[in-house]
């Protein structure tokens, strides 16, 4: 994220003297082409879009509402993600060489992984609020109680 600020900020030398956007070049085109970094962002949103779908499948219907909810942010910024980030990384990606226009609106990349981290956030708490059985989330003391009873017996 400290390149895309710097870029965004229009300064136009980092901290060394050198260019700002050049160095978010080189380095989105390191990151981006590390197997191990695309594996692990693929098996992220997987997880996290996948998990949403198993958990509304199998959840009660006191609590299916936010298992819906959920996935509807966690694609929501997934999908922003991948329609304003990846066709701008696979364009730095298969540069042959610099160019400076190749971060022109970086401003939208910015928010788009703002848009992905604000989701993560929200899902984190929408996540916390099932685990813990709060008063946020209707009907979770009861399947609280009814897995508790149930663990009791086995």
């Amino acid at each position: 994220m400290c390149f895309d600020l710097c870029v965004v900020s229009s300064r136009q030398e980092a901290s060394d003297g050198v260019d700002a956007r050049r160095l978010a070049w080189l380095y989105y085109r390191t990151v981006l082409k590390s197997s191990h970094v695309n594996g692990l962002l693929l098996a992220i949103m997987l997880v996290s879009i996948l998990g949403a779908a198993v958990g509304a499948t199998r959840s009660p219907l006191a609590v299916l509402r936010y298992w819906i909810i959920i996935g509807a942010v966690i694609s929501l910024g997934c999908g922003g993600y991948l329609t304003c980030c990846l066709p701008r990384y696979l364009t730095i990606v298969n540069a042959v060489a610099y160019d400076a226009t190749l971060f022109d609106h970086w401003e939208l990349v910015v928010a788009a992984r703002m848009g992905l981290l604000a989701s993560i956030a929200i899902v984190i708490l929408l996540l916390f609020s099932l685990q813990l059985g709060s008063a946020q989330a209707p009907g979770c003391a009861e399947v609280h109680t009814a897995v508790d009873s149930k663990q009791r017996k086995d």
